[in-house]
């Protein structure tokens, strides 16, 4: 083969190497938009989803729960939680 054929060749070869480095290139720099755009909605909606909790004070008629102290207490607790269900 020839010098000049053979470096057409190459020539050739190495242009449709660049051709399709840069359409995989572009390609995966939609992707990465696309990756952004969808990673941007989700944190607005989070934030948006985040911000609809608003801290409960606790109130002062709010009655609290202890765990039964005694036997009495505790067959008592068993006995009605049984019988509720």
């Amino acid at each position: 083969m020839s010098l000049p054929l053979q470096a057409a060749q190459e020539k050739e070869e190495l242009q449709r190497k660049g051709d399709d480095l840069d359409a995989k290139i572009r390609k995966a720099e939609k992707e990465i938009r696309a990756l952004e755009n969808t990673l941007r909605l989700m944190n607005n909606r989070n934030e948006t989803y985040r911000k609809s909790f608003s801290k409960v004070s606790k109130p002062t008629n709010m009655v609290t729960w202890s765990p039964p102290t005694n036997q009495c207490e505790i067959y008592s607790h068993l006995v009605t939680t049984n019988q509720s269900e």
